[in-house]
């Protein structure tokens, strides 16, 4: 019983850290960058700061960002450009993730922020500037798995509780770009960081906060000028 009562504990007291540590990290509206690992998949990481609450951890918008001239908008499906672990992207119960993402962010876009929004069947790469000016489209919004393994302070307080769900707890970090297809600039990006426990988890937890994000964008854009 003792033996058990003191794994508890430095479960416990591992997991508060872990959490304190993240507060400290990625902070609210006065934070300005972003420290963390860098994938590249961003053009600036740099000038990223810090979400409010209902807000992505980390995000960007154009100070000319005009969503209202994106009627048609395509989702690419999620690529997997990494520093970080994305072990868990290979496991049965996330490998159809990223296209799932894809769809589940083209559905909350459709009608909504944008007039027209659908994921594509194929992955746009985030650096084929070729190709995404030719894509039949006003923007796309491009993702990337930054990060994407194992929780191991959520996992051990999983086990701990006595739960044979065989749900895996997994710490996710999630990059989303829009780009201009005329362009080929950045008008929003975003990093969000969440622990999940299901496929499911990464939509609900990463979509509002973008939608969130966009609408906040949307509110503040200035009417595309009559043709």
């Amino acid at each position: 019983m003792k033996m058990l009562r003191l794994v508890k504990l430095l479960a416990v007291a591992g997991f508060s850290i872990s959490l304190f540590a993240g507060c400290a990290t990625t902070g609210g509206g006065a934070s300005s960058g972003y420290t963390g690992a860098r994938t590249g998949f961003l053009n600036n990481y740099g000038n990223l700061k810090g979400g409010d609450s209902g807000l992505p951890d980390y995000y960007y918008a154009s100070p000319n960002a005009d969503l209202t001239k994106y009627k048609k908008v395509l989702v690419s499906d999620f690529s997997a450009i990494s520093t970080q672990d994305v072990s868990f992207l290979y496991m049965d119960a996330y490998k159809n993730i990223g296209n799932d993402l894809a769809k589940a962010i083209a559905r909350a876009c459709d009608g909504t922020i944008f007039d027209k929004c659908e994921a594509t069947n194929t992955r746009i790469r985030y650096n084929d500037m070729n190709a995404i000016k030719k894509l039949p489209a006003d923007a796309v919004i491009l993702g990337n798995f930054a990060e994407f393994k194992q929780n191991v302070g959520l996992g051990v307080l999983h086990a701990l509780g006595g739960s044979d769900d065989k749900q895996y707890p997994a710490d996710t970090k999630v990059e989303i770009t829009i780009v201009d297809t005329k362009t080929g600039k950045e008008v929003v990006s975003l990093i969000s960081e969440n622990a999940v426990y299901n496929a499911g988890e990464v939509a609900t937890s990463v979509i509002p906060q973008m939608i969130t994000l966009l609408r906040k964008v949307q509110s503040s854009s200035k009417p595309a000028a009559s043709q």
